[in-house]
């Protein structure tokens, strides 16, 4: 999937994957297992929407998505995204009204390029679940928090950068494990929240096992 401004050219002969495009809007629709979507270019008022029945690796290599209404990206599917960040190249994702990533299900970033993401009204990055493991991201501006995870979120390695109005990463039905990686943090409220055990315990599923953060905060700095 190449980009274009605001048009969109695809290569696809993979059987049980539809994929169609209208002025630099590209659907995708999925029932194969096994699918690797390779995505670059530069689209000007474009959108990647995911539609799968199974797990799949979306491969940003040098992808530019802006969406001034919805998410640049956007999976509608409850399922693991395996997302590639190649490297040495700088991939960005931003929307004006939207989440800039947003997905129903999981989503786990490796490879040591780099994504920056930036949101005029929601979150930098929103799913289920989240989990880095390598790549630089960095989230420029998100008026609400820069990471959402329902369920959970895993550090486990590569650099952060993340400035927001609200909570830098924030997963308040689930749990947040720290393990490796560079976190720095600039937050208009706490730095990251975490789930209550239970609401009289009064202790958070937040663990931290490694790694360096550095948070400023309107608000709390670890919750």
């Amino acid at each position: 999937i190449v980009f274009n401004g605001t048009s969109a050219t695809v290569s696809n002969n993979v059987l049980g994957v539809s994929i169609t495009q209208s002025n630099g809007l590209v659907t995708v629709n999925s029932t194969a297992s096994g699918v690797e979507y390779k995505v670059s270019g530069t689209a000007s008022s474009g959108q990647l929407a995911i539609t799968s029945t199974n797990a799949f690796k979306l491969t940003l290599n040098g992808a530019n998505i802006t969406n001034a209404s919805g998410a640049a990206v956007l999976i509608n599917s409850n399922v693991k995204a395996f997302v590639q960040l190649t490297a040495g190249t700088t991939n960005t994702l931003s929307s004006s009204l939207a989440t800039a990533f947003l997905s129903s299900g999981a989503l786990l970033f490796e490879g040591s390029g780099s994504l920056s993401l930036a949101s005029n009204a929601k979150h930098g990055i929103a799913a289920n679940y989240v989990r880095v493991t390598e790549g630089n991201i960095t989230i420029t501006a998100a008026a609400s928090h820069a990471i959402q995870g329902t369920s959970a979120v895993y550090i486990d390695g590569g650099t952060l950068n993340l400035t927001c109005t609200k909570d830098g990463i924030q997963c308040e039905e689930g749990k947040i494990f720290i393990n490796d990686g560079t976190i720095t943090i600039n937050a208009g409220d706490d730095g990251i929240t975490a789930a209550y055990k239970s609401t009289t315990s009064g202790v958070a599923n937040l663990t931290i096992n490694g790694g360096t953060i550095n948070v400023t905060a309107e608000g709390e700095g670890l919750e």
